[in-house]
């Protein structure tokens, strides 16, 4: 059994929500994003935020080595992060002693708990973008490059075989989610949802694939501000596909739903007009591809909602039975390797006061050990040599698929899904044969390699980060 602590966006305030784990005993602190990473002040120059917002926050201590996290702790990239430091960790690393970054796509195992993820957020007009951005970042590829793109999908895709994955991770939520869930609950606080919830926009295609094809036992996200939970029943089939899951409930609204929503909307319409502010995505785009994605939320957004403290107060903040809304069910803790038939799903809001940010899991892991050290999972490790490789030699090929084909992927590319596992499973069979050490992620490896927090000048650059070398070196080749 693990201890986990799960947070939904970070903002910078580390310090924050590491006094918000005192006496609790959490083993391991998971973040779902926006965690912003800012080593020093030329970093302000890689993030998506107003003017107004570019500050340090805390990370830059506990880079330095001032402050240690007294948690080892997780993270995925959400969509305002320091994004020139989490690209020089693409196959993620330690950012800081005892802080972990999953990397664009990524899996690894802790005291047998398998946790995989990927960063960044949905945008259908980036998807399929297939160039790399590179620094200096404009208006546009400041935003783009946290896009998820279509190698980053088709890899966490892969991610299914036999074993059982304990946690997903992704930024925003998958789409339709919210027919797992309580809605009437979900509208009371943000009634603005309720357009793009009957029109389907709500949340992250790709994530939604990804949920009913993976079905992890628990998935984890945040993004929209929001604590919300859902129970997912998949298929009684194995690992079944995801497109022909049907919703729980119809999506369209009943008379007396939207009429509470209304009038709900009514009474906060001032407070929440700029709930969805694009205040920072409407900056002068120069090309069509990076058109403003609706769900990319301001960080101005909950201001007002919170000095009105028109969101009630979490009394129950630190409440390790979850404020009953996740029931420790047999069923998922005694699941059979490949036929876990339920996700039970948590998202969370922002680190505010009174805000429901943290929850606390007690999860026993499928894999049970007590070895405290993180480990690579040998299947990403594969997947990272197995994709990479096929984007490099098949470009041709790789140019042909569509955005259709990725978001239809369980029916339209079976094909290539089938060649791609059977190199993956190559692969996975020459890893098989390394001691369990080789796979061991080493937080000694960490080290501080661009400038600390400092006033003076500091070039604008990617700073070759020897974790990055030493898995491309080992796995990559």
């Amino acid at each position: 059994m693990v201890k986990v602590a799960i947070v939904g966006c970070c903002h910078g305030e580390l310090n924050k929500i590491y006094n918000s784990l005192k006496n609790s005993y959490v083993e391991l602190l998971i973040i779902c994003g926006d965690f912003q990473a800012i080593r020093n002040y030329r970093d302000l120059d890689m993030i998506s935020v107003p003017n107004k917002y570019k500050q340090l926050g805390d990370f830059h201590r506990y880079y330095s080595g001032e402050l240690k996290a007294p948690v080892l702790t997780i993270f995925i990239g959400g969509n305002h992060e320091s994004s020139g430091y989490l690209q020089e960790l693409k196959y993620g690393g330690f950012v800081a002693p005892n802080i972990y970054y999953l990397g664009d796509f990524g899996s690894i195992y802790y005291k047998g708990l398998r946790i995989t993820g990927q960063s960044g957020i949905w945008n259908e007009h980036s998807f399929m973008n297939r160039q790399v951005e590179t620094i200096p970042f404009d208006n546009s590829t400041v935003r783009s490059i946290y896009h998820i793109k279509a190698k980053t999908f088709l890899k966490s895709y892969l991610m299914k075989d036999d074993k059982c994955i304990d946690i997903s991770l992704s930024h925003d939520w998958p789409q339709d989610i919210v027919h797992y869930g309580d809605i009437r609950g979900l509208l009371k606080y943000k009634p603005f949802f309720k357009n793009d919830i009957e029109t389907g926009k709500l949340g992250n295609p790709l994530a939604k694939i990804l949920l009913h094809n993976l079905r992890s036992r628990y998935w984890f996200s945040a993004h929209l501000h929001v604590k919300f939970s859902a129970s997912v029943e998949h298929e009684n089939k194995k690992r079944k596909g995801s497109l022909t899951n049907s919703l729980p409930i119809e999506k369209k609204f009943k008379d007396d739903i939207k009429e509470e929503s209304i009038q709900n909307e009514k009474k906060l319409n001032l407070i929440n007009k700029e709930e969805l502010s694009l205040d920072m995505d409407e900056e002068n785009f120069s090309n069509n591809d990076n058109t403003p994605n609706k769900e990319e939320l301001s960080l101005d957004m909950d201001e007002e909602y919170s000095s009105n403290n028109q969101e009630p107060v979490n009394k129950e903040e630190i409440s390790l039975d979850m404020d009953n809304e996740f029931s420790d069910d047999k069923e998922i803790n005694q699941i059979g390797i490949a036929t876990n038939l339920t996700t039970e799903f948590l998202a969370l809001d922002k680190c505010l006061p009174k805000r429901k940010y943290i929850e606390y899991l007690d999860i026993e892991s499928t894999n049970s050990s007590s070895d405290e050290n993180l480990y690579f999972d040998k299947r990403s490790i594969a997947i990272n040599k197995v994709i990479e490789n096929f984007v490099k030699q098949n470009s041709r090929e790789w140019a042909k698929i569509s955005k259709s084909d990725l978001l239809s992927i369980d029916t339209s590319l079976t094909t290539l899904v089938d060649e791609l596992n059977r190199e993956i499973s190559f692969e996975v069979s020459k890893l098989n044969k390394l001691p369990d050490s080789e796979f061991v992620i080493d937080q000694k490896n960490f080290k501080i390699i661009a400038p600390i927090e400092s006033r003076s000048e500091i070039p604008l650059k990617y700073w070759q980060n020897n974790q990055t070398d030493n898995y491309i070196s080992k796995f990559m080749k």
